[in-house]
């Protein structure tokens, strides 16, 4: 049975790694209504700008090779004022 609350939730999900999304994705398929993944943090941060308040949860990659650790605490904080009520984690 899914929980209630994780019934409606939207994921973005941030991995350059296939075979990871692939994970993260059907591990969380059950409390998802929707997922948008993408390889870059700047892909990540477009979707942000143009679907406001979409997403309920960001899932990032902290070893993304197109960013270093100050880029993706940059790119967090960037997240997080273009959709305030995402919850964000970096794994």
């Amino acid at each position: 049975m899914t929980p209630h609350l994780l019934v409606k939730m939207r994921f973005l999900l941030v991995d350059d790694d296939e075979a990871d999304q692939y994970m993260l994705r059907r591990f969380l398929e059950p409390y998802a209504s929707s997922f948008d993944t993408v390889k870059r943090l700047d892909s990540a941060l477009e979707l942000c700008r143009i679907n406001p308040e979409k997403y309920t949860v960001a899932i990032l990659d902290l070893s993304l090779e197109d960013s270093r650790w100050n880029e993706t605490l940059q790119s967090i904080r960037n997240m997080r004022r273009l959709q305030p009520k995402m919850h964000i984690v970096v794994c």
